[in-house]
Formats: C-alpha cells, sequence, structure tokens
C-alpha cells in the first residue's frame, strides 16, 4: 500500500531541464542528481503536493501501463528522493517562501 502522504519537491533546489530530463542540484550536499524522463514528470508533478496514489494515476492516464505496473517504481522513486532531500511532506510549508532557482546555462555546478 502506498503512503498517502502529500509530498512536494523542495523548491528552493536549483534545476535545470534538459530535454526530457532535469538536473537536480543540492547545495547543503554538493551532489547533483540527474532525472530520468519518467523521474522528471514526477519532479514536474510534485511541483504541487501528491500522494504516491495521485501520481500513480496520473501517470496511468499518461503512460501505457497499469497502476499495479507503476506503483512499485512511484514509490522506490519517492523513497530515493525522499532520502536525498529532495522532496518531502514537509517541503510545501517548509519551502514556499524560496522561488525555484534554475542553474544557469552553460555553467556546470560546483
Amino acid at each position: 500500500m502506498l503512503n498517502a502522504t502529500s509530498l512536494r519537491r523542495v523548491s528552493s533546489l536549483p534545476y535545470q531541464k534538459l530535454n526530457e530530463e532535469v538536473l537536480v542540484v543540492d547545495p547543503r550536499t554538493r551532489e547533483v542528481h540527474l532525472l530520468n524522463a519518467t523521474a522528471t514528470r514526477i519532479w514536474d508533478l510534485l511541483e504541487k503536493p501528491h500522494t504516491a496514489e495521485q501520481l500513480v494515476a496520473i501517470l496511468t492516464d499518461e503512460f501505457e501501463a497499469t497502476p499495479e505496473a507503476l506503483r512499485a517504481d512511484v514509490q522506490t522513486l519517492l523513497t530515493e528522493l525522499g532520502s536525498k532531500g529532495l522532496i518531502g511532506a514537509d517541503a510545501a510549508e517548509e519551502h514556499d517562501a524560496q522561488p525555484d532557482m534554475p542553474v544557469p546555462r552553460g555553467r556546470a555546478p560546483s
């Protein structure tokens, strides 16, 4: 069963879209995370709070996959993003005051 907690991406993290992928920079850890196309779609959706089940429902409509096939992958991705501090239940309230700051084009994150 998927967790019913609404999650949201940490809006203060700089990121840059690169075609169908996204590059997320965590200045706290100095780590750079490259998200594939499916993870990028979830990242986009997590601009606003969603539960894992809501994400599965949206992705089921957008991709040719059954909810059963998507649940494990969505939960794995959410767990991974959460453990890296890129999303969280408190991200909606904690970071709302800070707008998204895309990584400037042509510059590698340091």
